[in-house]
């Protein structure tokens, strides 16, 4: 198989793979309200009010460098 064709059959399996999720004629859906929240739904949101000040959210990143050692990331650990 030449590079060419090689080249030609790739292109054509992308197109093809691409072309399912492409749906030009799709209505959106309704929004519809939901209703009230429950009451222990409402007890959770009022915990989280009361007792969120006190709450300490922490966030631990990492740095490290990519392939060629140039450019520094940062990342969560693994």
């Amino acid at each position: 198989m030449t590079r060419t064709s090689l080249l030609l059959v790739a292109l054509l399996a992308a197109l093809t793979c691409n072309a399912p999720r492409a749906q030009k004629d799709a209505a959106p859906r309704a929004v519809t309200p939901r209703g009230p929240l429950a009451a222990d739904e409402l007890a959770n949101v009022e915990l989280f009010r009361r007792l969120s000040p006190s709450v300490v959210h922490i966030t631990t990143l990492e740095q490290a460098r990519d392939f060629f050692g140039r450019s520094l990331q940062q990342h969560p650990p693994r």
